[in-house]
């Protein structure tokens, strides 16, 4: 892998929150590069810090919070951006699907404003037009009505269909990178298949680097099957990425382990 390939670097990284009475590290030592237009899935128990690790690459810890380690994106070093900085590299760079999308949504505002004010924010460009970007977004997603659908308010939607809101507003600016951090968790099996076929296709159609979060090996089959980008698997438990190795198109079953099937895991611990 040339240094000019990777697009995510994280190098020795560790976090640990301080708010309690005592420390707590919830990640130590996490180490991982992917490269442009790959998708890398990371598989671990609740509670072994994937979503730390991933809200880490967009610094969004609460204050207190020590990052130790180094992150760089496309490039950038985020540990070192300031706060313009850092909203720069929001949505435009690197954009997140949260595992609960009503969490994430701001409910006093409809859909289709929020897509606009995202659009507004990274882009120098009309009302009318990030509406126009915002109607083409819901109809790549494929949610019905669209038109109608945009001014809804979060609550007003079903599950699956906030969560495909949600992967519109993440590619609402062409960013180079998607976290998505179990996208799937709320949702019902017939749903979460098309979820990740959603995610695999768009991710063919933009070239996006992935990181994809799971605690569900049965998940990875789908998400990762017959993409033409080179697939890793790695697996964590409480915090610290040891090993990791690539695997090019590796025709995955449903059902088998990544072990089983010869790609490099890792162990947290």
């Amino acid at each position: 892998m040339t240094q000019s390939d990777v697009v995510i670097d994280i190098q020795n990284l560790s976090v640990t929150f301080n708010r309690g009475r005592k420390p707590v590290k919830a990640v130590n030592g996490v180490s991982l590069q992917v490269r442009a237009g790959e998708v890398v899935a990371l598989l671990g128990e609740s509670g072994s810090g994937k979503s730390v690790t991933m809200r880490s690459l967009l610094r969004m810890h609460p204050k207190g919070t020590t990052i130790d380690g180094s992150m760089s994106v496309a490039g950038r070093e985020v540990t070192g951006l300031s706060t313009r900085e850092l909203g720069n590299l929001r949505g435009a760079v690197v954009s997140m699907v949260f595992q609960e999308p009503r969490l994430a949504l701001d409910p006093v505002y409809t859909l289709g404003r929020q897509i606009e004010e995202t659009i507004m924010r990274h882009e120098k460009i009309s009302r009318s037009a990030a509406a126009a970007r915002s109607l083409a977004l819901f109809e790549k997603v494929r949610i019905p009505s669209p038109e109608r659908r945009l001014q809804n308010y979060p609550h007003e939607m079903s599950g699956g269909m906030l969560q495909r809101s949600m992967i519109a507003m993440a590619l609402a600016c062409n960013p180079k990178v998607l976290l998505a951090d179990e996208p799937t968790t709320a949702l019902d099996a017939t749903v979460q298949i098309q979820i990740l076929l959603l995610i695999r296709e768009l991710q063919k159609e933009y070239g996006l680097s992935v990181i994809f979060v799971t605690t569900i090996s049965a998940l990875l089959p789908r998400s990762l099957t017959a993409s033409r980008s080179c697939t890793r698997d790695g697996s964590s438990r409480r915090g610290a990425l040891k090993t990791s190795s690539a695997s090019r198109n590796i025709p995955i079953q449903k059902g088998c382990s990544a072990r089983a099937l010869n790609l490099q895991t890792a162990a947290i611990d």
